[in-house]
C-alpha cells in the first residue's frame, strides 16, 4: 500500500491513513506521526 501524502493534506487524512496501516501491523513495526518544532528556515525532517 503506497499513499502520497504532502504538507497540504489535511491532519485528519494522515491520520486515517496511519491507523488503517497500523491495523496491519505488528507493534514493532507501526508509524508513529510525531510533531517536530521548527522555523520556516529550518531544513526538512522525516
Amino acid at each position: 500500500m503506497y499513499e502520497y501524502l504532502d504538507y497540504s493534506s489535511p491532519l485528519e487524512y494522515f491520520e486515517d491513513v496511519v491507523v488503517k496501516y497500523n491495523a496491519e501491523r505488528p507493534p514493532n513495526k507501526q508509524i508513529t506521526v510525531v510533531e517536530v518544532p521548527g522555523r520556516k528556515h529550518d531544513p526538512d525532517v522525516a
